[in-house]
């Protein structure tokens, strides 16, 4: 059984509910989610560059949030270890996933920070660490950063 509330906005199956949203609202999640990862994937393959041209321990501000997202393939890898039904368990994947996920904005903020300092920055690791830390704020905003399996 499906109930619909006063005026249509309101979408009930008994167990959930919906409600209707602005399509303002829906295109302005799309465009911070799309502008957030795209930072970060600059992020990946800024990091991926300087390690090819060995300057990654140099005057760069992008190695820390670099290594912060390097750092989430080791959560992975342990939770490949495990056996599925301990998934929702706090294991160390779960807590090291957790840990690593709420130091990814830290991270963002330090470079961020250190790069607006240093006032001899690349334009587009500035935008790339705006988007990204604005991704981190409206996922902390939501309740979805730190990634938590176990509650």
């Amino acid at each position: 059984h499906v109930f619909l509330g006063p005026e249509g906005n309101v979408l009930s199956t008994g167990l959930t509910t919906w409600t209707k949203e602005s399509p303002f609202k829906l295109v302005l999640g799309w465009l911070s989610l799309t502008t957030g990862l795209l930072g970060l994937l600059y992020v990946f393959f800024r990091g991926l560059w300087l390690v090819a041209c060995g300057r990654i321990f140099g005057n760069t501000a992008i190695v820390l949030p670099w290594l912060s997202l390097m750092s989430f393939a080791l959560p992975v890898f342990l939770f490949s270890l495990q056996p599925f039904l301990k998934f929702g368990e706090l294991t160390v994947a779960s807590v090291l996933l957790a840990v690593l996920s709420g130091a990814l904005p830290v991270s963002l903020m330090y470079a961020l920070y250190y790069t607006w300092r240093s006032n001899k920055y690349a334009l587009t690791d500035l935008c790339s660490l705006v988007a990204g830390t604005q991704l981190c704020v409206v996922l902390v905003v939501q309740g979805v950063l730190p990634i938590v399996f176990w509650c």
